[in-house]
């Protein structure tokens, strides 16, 4: 009974991509009257689609086909949550930044560089040396050039790439780094091959991984 009793208990709605798909025939929640709730408490104009109150049952493709088409218009989670991530895993990031050490003038490549939050610490500590920052995903490479252009750093470039397979100039980088980014290789073996043929004979190589399951209290806590 708590929502026939209670009152909306919120002021606005969450800051979140928000849409509603209205059933025209829903006799439990009349259209007419969701129309004026959607627009007094969402701010927005409804979707709308024929059928009852279960359109999951009356009209499954439409509905599947509407979802898929709302999920469409987003970037990937990994760009929507990439400052969240980031948040996440900032005490981890010092570890990795200790253990890597670059110095000013060093040629560094990041592995795996998602939406480049490594790749710009990176940039700031090998100033005036270059970072290359690597990831399979072409929205994370494009999120993370608008923010390495909003941070002003011109010491940065990023490619879309696979690093078990990337063409890196050879012998080009002094350091190469990864925040959880080898985790995914399909043929580590092949990866770590091609990585260290971009290396210097003397380069340095820093990741940041997991450890095993049952050492990771987060996963082993759950259960």
């Amino acid at each position: 009974d708590t929502p026939g009793l209670e009152p909306w208990p919120l002021d606005t709605w969450p800051d979140v991509p928000t849409k509603y798909l209205l059933c025209r025939d829903d006799r439990l929640f009349p259209a007419e009257w969701m129309r004026g709730v959607v627009r007094d408490r969402l701010g927005i104009v409804p979707d709308e689609i024929d059928g009852g109150h279960c359109p999951a049952l009356s009209r499954p493709r439409e509905l599947a086909e509407r979802l898929e088409a709302y999920r469409a218009e987003l970037p990937p989670p990994r760009v929507r949550l990439a400052d969240a991530f980031d948040a996440e895993i900032r005490a981890h990031d010092t570890h990795l930044r200790a253990a890597a050490a670059i110095a000013p003038g060093e040629s560094v490549l990041d592995i795996g560089c998602g939406t480049g939050q490594s790749t710009r610490e990176a940039a700031v500590a090998a100033s005036p040396g270059h970072v290359l920052g690597v990831d399979t995903s072409a929205p994370m490479i494009e999120h993370a050039r608008r923010l390495t252009t909003a941070a002003r750093l011109d010491n940065v470039t990023y490619e879309q790439g696979d690093a078990q397979v990337h063409r890196f100039v050879a012998g080009r980088f002094d350091i190469a780094i990864s925040r959880f980014g080898t985790m995914f290789f399909a043929d580590p073996l092949a990866a770590f091959r091609n990585i260290a043929r971009a290396m210097h004979p003397d380069g340095r190589l820093v990741l940041l991984v997991w450890q095993g399951r049952e050492q990771n209290e987060w996963s082993t806590a759950i259960q």
